[in-house]
Order: C-alpha cells, then sequence, then structure tokens
C-alpha cells in the first residue's frame, strides 16, 4: 500500500477509554487478525495515523499514554497495529507515573484489553516510599489493564540499582500486589554471588525475594554458571 505523505507537523489523538496496548506479529488468543479480501490481500486499516498520541482511561482517570510513530486500526477484528516507535506511559490510580514502556512495535486489543509492545522491550518501574528503580528488558511485554498486571516473555532480565540482577524467560508483575512473580527456571546475580533456582516471588526493585526451589548456588560469575549449565 503507497504511504500518503505525512502532514507537516501532524498530531492525531484519540482518546480511548479502558483500553490497553498488545503486540504486532503475535496475537493475545481470541484477538482476530485484520481479515483477507477475496483475493487474500490483507485489507487496508479503516484509519491510518502517523505521530499519534492515544490516552487510556478508566473512571475518568489517566492510565496510560501511548505514542507511536505509526497507527492502523481495523475497527472489524479490533485491533490497533503501532509501529515506528511505541512509548507508553503507565500511571497509577492515584495518577502518579508507574513506570514507562519502551519498544519497536505494538498492538492494542480493544475485546481483551491487554496491551502488548515488542522489538527491543524496556520497562522502567518507578521507585517509590518502599522500594527503589528497577529496569526491565525482554522480547516482548503484555499489559492487562483490567487485572492490572504486565507479563514480560522472552530472555527476561530486570536489574535494580543495586546491581542484583533476574534472568528467566517469563516474569509477570501485579501492580495491586506489588510482586514479582516467576513459575520457571531462574538465576539471581547478587554481590558476586549466583543462585539458580525454579520459581521466584520478589518485591519490584530486587531487595527481597523467596525462591520456591534452590538448585545451585556459587560465588563464580554470572556469565561462568551461564556456560557451566548450558553443557
Amino acid at each position: 500500500m503507497h504511504k500518503p505523505k505525512k502532514p507537516q507537523h501532524f498530531l492525531a489523538v484519540l482518546a480511548v477509554v479502558g483500553l490497553v496496548l498488545v503486540g504486532c506479529t503475535e496475537l493475545p488468543n481470541g484477538t482476530a487478525p485484520p481479515p483477507e479480501t477475496q483475493s487474500g490481500a490483507r485489507p487496508d486499516p479503516d484509519q491510518e495515523l502517523w505521530d499519534s498520541k492515544i490516552i487510556w482511561s478508566d473512571a475518568g482517570q489517566v492510565s496510560a499514554i501511548i505514542r507511536a510513530g505509526h497507527v492502523r486500526r481495523f475497527v472489524g477484528a479490533k485491533l490497533v497495529e503501532m509501529d515506528e516507535g511505541v512509548t507508553v506511559d503507565l500511571f497509577k490510580k492515584d495518577g502518579s507515573q508507574a513506570g514507562v514502556v519502551t519498544g519497536t512495535s505494538g498492538s492494542l486489543d480493544e475485546r481483551r484489553r491487554v496491551a502488548r509492545v515488542m522489538g527491543e522491550v524496556r520497562l522502567n518501574l518507578f521507585g517509590d516510599a518502599e522500594t527503589g528503580p528497577t529496569v526491565l528488558t525482554a522480547d516482548r511485554v503484555d499489559a492487562d489493564d483490567i487485572n492490572h498486571t504486565i507479563v514480560a516473555k522472552g530472555s527476561v532480565s530486570i536489574a535494580n540499582e543495586d546491581d542484583v540482577t533476574l534472568e528467566t524467560e517469563e516474569l509477570k508483575w501485579d501492580q495491586d500486589a506489588g510482586r514479582l512473580n516467576a513459575d520457571g527456571r531462574v538465576k539471581i546475580s547478587s554481590g558476586g554471588t549466583v543462585e539458580e533456582g525454579i520459581g521466584l516471588v520478589a518485591n519490584k526493585d530486587l531487595s527481597e525475594w523467596t525462591m520456591r526451589s534452590v538448585t545451585g548456588r556459587t560465588d563464580r560469575s554470572f556469565g561462568e554458571i551461564s556456560e557451566t549449565l548450558e553443557r
């Protein structure tokens, strides 16, 4: 499809009540991709915008502000695709900012109110009175606006300001409970010590954690134990 010329100084603002962001190439269960035409070609979007800002709100309170370089909306599929850079500012119920997610692409599932960000994903969870700031990287992040959770998947790495680092393949942040949860294999590096095990519950800044099953502990570097476990 031919891309129309961008208007100068163009800013499109969409006000969306109670919605969230989701990923672009892998759609959550229950989300239909844009239907194909009779010729088998992908249809044109109902709306296409550049340099856009999307505002989510719940009961009059802003819950997120999403900025994307390019937006395509498919009304029938209730799907919004975003690329050319995505930034999502997340807010708590009291209006304070909880964090910010950045990535190269994303999509919005308007049925399930789940948001996905993909491509060089970085999530910054801001500190509060009890916890410090935390930085997470992953292949993708799903934000559930109904359940107030964020699930990171694929090469997940999270670190705090004291250089405590957690690595796993899937990690869930429960905003209401204030807890990080991982059910699979995890590795934690802290002060030159590495612990490896199955299952973990931690607070947001990794200053406190509990591992369900510890399978190894060493004072070697994180890279050294990773090489040993892969043999």
